[in-house]
């Protein structure tokens, strides 16, 4: 459960974070990125 609300908190506080200082969201959203960051993720597992 407190792993569930810390991913939350974590991507809340990078949207916000980057929309304060006027960032473009879609940067962000790079799906390579995240089957990368992922796969390791979960490899190490």
């Amino acid at each position: 459960m407190f792993v569930i609300i810390g991913i939350v908190v974590v991507f809340g506080s990078i949207v916000v974070g980057y929309t304060m200082h006027h960032g473009n969201l879609m940067i962000l959203l790079q799906v390579n990125e995240f089957i990368i960051i992922g796969g390791a993720a979960i490899g190490r597992c």
